[in-house]
This record gives structure tokens, sequence and C-alpha cells, in this order.
């Protein structure tokens, strides 16, 4: 058996990529669900803004693209 480095060879250096790669992929889930919660709720926030009688414009923090999203506010 000839090693490489620090990495172990066989059944042992495959369950310990396998495990790197699987909490890898857990990481990646867990920032993509952080976004989409963090848009969701600046979402749900500026639409019951609107309809309290605020106007967008009014807001401190402007965002890119937010008109490009389509919002019901006439719900």
């Amino acid at each position: 058996m000839v090693k490489s480095g620090w990495l172990p060879n066989g059944i042992t250096g495959f369950l310990l990529t396998a495990i790197t790669v699987n909490f890898a992929f857990q990481g990646t889930e867990l920032i993509g669900m952080g976004w989409i919660s963090i848009t969701a709720s600046q979402l749900a926030f500026r639409k019951e803004y609107v309809a309290q009688g605020g106007k967008v414009a009014d807001l401190k923090f402007k965002t890119s693209y937010f008109k490009a999203v389509k919002l019901n506010y006439n719900n």
C-alpha cells in the first residue's frame, strides 16, 4: 500500500471524502436557506409597509432590482 501525503487510503479515505463532501453540501444548503429567508422577510416587510400606507421610496435602504420583483400590493 502506497501512502501519499497525510490522507488515508482505502475505505477510510473513501469514507473521509464522503463525509467531507456531505458536510460541504449541508453547509451550502444552510447558507442558501439563510439567504432565502432574508429575501422573503424583506419582501414581506415591504409588502406590509405599503399596505399600511407607506411608500417604498421613503425607506432609508434601497435594494437593487427591487422594481423587477413583482409583488401584488393590492391584497
